[in-house]
């Protein structure tokens, strides 16, 4: 039996308010967050009032779901078109954003704008050679802050604006990576502490007691629902959270719900409700911890994974499946894609760790940032292995840090100055480079806790 539930949780919405009283009379700034999968944009008042926030897919997501196939149609000389692509969508949700505030503004126009994202996106923005990204030794086309103005990228209407692209850590640790440090400000505590951006392009931040460690990895879009057969965004319809009971072999899912609409049906399963039903389905023996579906036949021999025998199922090929709710199927392969997006992650985590002789259990604080790592639920997290196995007062969900450090820049003069003094002492870690990379990676595909 399938149980439906709804819940409030939602990825941004067009024009969605922060708050509702703010000084007018004011100039509209923007910070935006250009990540792989996800385009975040927000919009302040110039009194340095965050007022609305927006979030899309990438409009480059057609030319590939990660850099490096963006990076191959660079290459193959379509690199324009990715850049068409981000600049007229950063322009249109811009536009949309202070279109709907406009009573609150002195001006349509907006004045400053601060812009964060991996390497490889804010390369594309900028329209900058990506050759040294590409391959070792991997190298950006320039350092540091870049300003520049509307006008520079074909922006007419806003050709004064004040655009602001913030530094990168490294070649593949970028302004993204950079605005989460500031934002948490982890250089300030005494403390070990380890941040990570769930994001297509996982950043991780470690700081060892004022001692700073960066990497990032290539995790794939498959917690933003991209690459999984029903995968969506949360929104309305869409299974962002999953219990599997034993006794009677009853499925509860839990929806996102629309305001206006109370009987709706799932429409997809979005990256929290991933993580749940993996750390379920390993939990009740229904799959092993390489990642594989039993049999409905198989699953009869054993009693936790009994009930949910009916669920497994195959499809035309003869590939098996759970079946969550009429046509809406978790897939091997679908598994094997968050596996993948899970060790990518864990692995980059434990060398982090290993580098600055850092055990889990000395972990004082986790932060776990992104518009997906904020729903997550952290016992399904620890469960399959894609947050270590620390106490659940240790993790902290801090939303989407990279916007906010992109906020923090347009309203606070010394941000940016503040940030490359700090940026300059990181130990930046090349994860592709440690000897013991594939074994780790390898060794992370397995869906079970880490300590």
């Amino acid at each position: 039996m399938v149980i439906l539930k709804n819940s409030t949780r939602e990825s941004a919405k067009i024009g969605q308010a922060i708050d509702t009283q703010f000084q007018t009379g004011g100039d509209p700034w923007l910070a935006v967050d250009i990540g792989t999968t996800t385009v975040v944009v927000d919009l302040y008042t110039s009194y340095g009032e965050l007022v609305a926030t927006l979030a899309e897919d990438n409009a480059q997501g057609t030319y590939g779901s990660d850099v490096m196939m963006r990076l191959m149609h660079v290459k193959e000389g379509r690199g324009d078109l990715l850049v068409q692509r981000i600049r007229e969508q950063i322009f249109q949700m811009g536009s949309k954003l202070i279109c709907k505030w406009k009573s609150l503004f002195a001006q349509t126009v907006p004045v400053q704008m601060a812009v964060v994202g991996n390497t490889v996106m804010c390369h594309l923005f900028l329209q900058k050679d990506v050759t040294g990204l590409m391959g070792a030794p991997f190298s950006a086309a320039y350092e540091g802050c870049y300003t520049l103005l509307g006008k520079d990228v074909g922006w007419k209407d806003w050709n004064t604006l004040v655009i602001t692209v913030l530094p990168g850590i490294a070649a593949h640790v970028g302004a993204d990576a950079a605005a989460m440090l500031g934002n948490l400000r982890m250089w300030d505590a005494d403390k070990i502490q380890l941040a990570v951006d769930l994001g297509t392009n996982a950043e991780i931040l470690l700081n060892n007691r004022g001692t700073l460690y960066a990497c990032s990895t290539a995790a794939g879009p498959a917690f933003e629902g991209r690459g999984i057969s029903h995968g969506r965004r949360a929104r309305a319809g869409v299974i962002n959270a999953v219990k599997l009971f034993r006794g009677a072999g009853n499925i509860e899912l839990t929806l996102v719900s629309a305001r206006e609409q109370n009987d709706q049906k799932p429409i997809g399963i979005c990256g929290s409700g991933l993580v749940d039903l993996l750390a379920a389905l390993r939990r009740h023996q229904v799959m092993t911890s390489d990642g594989c579906l039993l049999s409905g036949e198989e699953a009869m021999q054993i009693n936790s994974a009994r009930p949910f025998a009916d669920c497994l199922t195959t499809d035309v090929k003869g590939e098996r499946q759970f079946v969550l709710y009429d046509d809406i199927v978790l897939t091997q392969q679908d598994i094997r894609s968050v596996q993948l997006a899970k060790a990518a992650i864990q692995s980059g985590m434990m060398l982090l760790l290993e580098q600055a002789v850092v055990s889990v259990e000395d972990i004082q604080e986790l932060y776990v940032a992104g518009v997906f790592g904020g729903f997550v639920n952290p016992g399904s997290a620890k469960q399959m292995g894609l947050l270590p196995s620390i106490d659940d007062k240790k993790i902290i969900f801090v939303g989407n840090a990279a916007g906010k450090g992109a906020g923090e820049a347009l309203c606070d003069p010394k941000f940016i100055d503040m940030l490359q003094e700090h940026i300059a002492d990181i130990h930046h870690i090349e994860l592709a480079e440690q000897a013991k990379f594939t074994q780790v990676y390898m060794d992370s595909m397995e869906i079970a806790p880490w300590h």
